[in-house]
């Protein structure tokens, strides 16, 4: 079965399910597979691979132990001034003639990764290039326990309630029943409400349009 070769191959039976829930979207863990079957299975978890991959992802901050000069500091680092200035521009009016004092914190090592602005939600009518970027995460979700206050609870322990309905009711204080006024911000305020300003404009046109096109009889005519 699906569950035994989970356990053959220590991964998570869920984890198996949904990696290959869409070739095989009723894929259980009580299905007998036949000779042959070709299955994604997730790769084993790496705790240091994990640990290192995390640790590239963020920056790397020296505290400084005494008050000394930004130069004495770089110096202390391995660093050119200049360089570790470069890393250091959201301290406002820090200069490599600076002098920091204790506590000071400062970027000695930039993370080798970019994080690129998107826009994960639009209307049907927005240009997503034009969008305000957003940002999100993701977590996996906990399974709740066996005998907790679900519905159903299968034999491998994964609730069988509907979960549609928990996240309908969950969602139901972000609803609104009209889209929101567009409040320009940022670099981008001044091209939105242009955008903004047009889409009014050409409103105001078919109103104009619409209430010039037709003629209204005033009174009862043959």
């Amino acid at each position: 079965t699906v569950a035994q070769i989970a356990v053959r191959l220590g991964v998570p039976l869920f984890d198996l399910i949904f990696l290959n829930r869409a070739k095989l979207p009723r894929l259980s863990g009580e299905d007998r597979l036949k000779r042959d079957t070709r299955l994604l299975v997730p790769a084993p978890v790496d705790v240091q691979a994990v640990r290192a991959g995390s640790a590239s992802m963020r920056d790397e901050w020296h505290t400084v132990a005494a008050d000394m000069s930004f130069k004495d500091c770089a110096r202390g680092l391995g660093m050119e001034p200049r360089e570790l200035l470069r890393l250091n521009t959201h301290i406002k009016g820090l200069q490599v003639s600076s002098e920091l004092l204790q506590g000071t914190r400062l970027i000695f090592r930039q993370s080798a990764h970019e994080a690129e602005e998107y826009c994960h939600w639009t209307f049907p009518e927005d240009d997503p290039a034009n969008a305000e970027p957003s940002y999100m995460m993701a977590r996996r979700l906990r399974r709740r326990p066996t005998g907790a206050s679900a519905a159903g609870v299968g034999e491998s322990g994964m609730v069988l309630e509907s979960i549609e309905g928990d996240t309908l009711r969950a969602s139901r204080p972000l609803m609104l029943e009209e889209r929101p006024a567009v409040r320009p911000s940022g670099k981008r305020a001044a091209f939105i409400q242009a955008i903004e300003d047009a889409k009014a404009a050409a409103d105001e046109r078919a109103r104009a349009w619409r209430d010039s096109a037709w003629h209204v009889v005033q009174e009862d005519a043959p």
